[in-house]
């Protein structure tokens, strides 16, 4: 079932998504500074929390091995700083929606509108990204204010999500085991683009065969199919302060403005360089 929710989450991902792949995102941190490229992502998605240390970050990003993350955290603040980050982040988001839109994006201002009265309506308690995101200052241009917008409600579900799976126990090998197959990547992909050792992933596989969610082979069984559902609908039901704000209608439609933008976000092949 395709809920007003998850609508939005799917409408939002290449939108969103593209800050950590662009060109443009790319060149004032691994072009100018040097920075690998997983540096770069973890730097532009923690930097709204502050200096933090690679503890933190592995903690509220959850599904990366703290072995990748303590490679780039906390050694990144040395090259760049959380406030430079933030910054860059705003003015490269905003220089490759001037490459890819030529006008202002049809129902622009009514996107906009809906996304800030879900963000005022945020609950920050218990969502630290979100909370971290949504400090961030408002920008004068519409679209970069706009993905602005949905950066804390795509962090605030992902709060959401994390406080789902540590409340059920998934770890979160686990909870990449349990995903794979819904999404483009493979299982050994999963792994190698967390981070994830062998030997820690073979552990999580374990337990999650031991709980009855996969087969030793490594397929779900129809108790993870009916277990994953579920995490998915209490995934939702975090999200509640934002349908109450807008409504459930006002969700679709929010989600049906985006589409289109993600839409042109893929076509452009911004998306390219790092999906390798």
């Amino acid at each position: 079932m395709t809920t007003p929710a998850r609508m939005l989450r799917d409408a939002i991902e290449a939108f969103h998504g593209v800050c950590y792949f662009s060109a443009e995102h790319r060149r004032p941190y691994v072009e100018e500074r040097g920075l690998h490229p997983w540096a770069a992502y973890f730097a532009q998605r923690a930097a709204p929390m502050g200096r933090v240390g690679p503890e933190t970050v592995a903690a509220v990003f959850y599904f990366f091995s703290p072995d990748l993350v303590a490679r780039s955290i906390p050694s990144v603040w040395e090259l760049v700083t959380p406030e430079e980050a933030v910054r860059l982040r705003l003015e490269a988001t905003r220089e490759l929606f001037g490459r890819l839109f030529a006008e202002p994006p049809d129902g622009i201002d009514e996107a906009v509108d809906l996304a800030g009265r879900a963000v005022e309506a945020l609950e920050p308690s218990g969502r630290p990204l979100a909370a971290a995101h949504a400090a961030v200052s408002r920008v004068d241009d519409r679209l970069t204010e706009l993905w602005r917008l949905l950066s804390v409600l795509r962090e605030a579900r992902g709060d959401g999500h994390v406080a789902t799976l540590v409340s059920e126990g998934v770890g979160p090998v686990e909870a990449l085991l349990l995903s794979a197959g819904h999404t483009e990547f493979p299982v050994e992909e999963f792994r190698k683009r967390r981070g994830w050792s062998e030997e820690a992933w073979n552990a999580g596989r374990d337990r999650a065969v031991a709980r009855g969610w996969l087969q030793p082979d490594g397929a779900r069984t129809e108790e993870g199919e009916r277990f994953r559902t579920e995490l998915e609908e209490a995934t939702d039901r975090t999200m509640s302060w934002m349908l109450d704000a807008v409504g459930p209608a006002g969700v679709v439609r929010l989600a049906e403005l985006v589409q289109p933008l993600s839409t042109r976000v893929v076509s452009s092949g911004a998306l390219g360089w790092a999906r390798g």
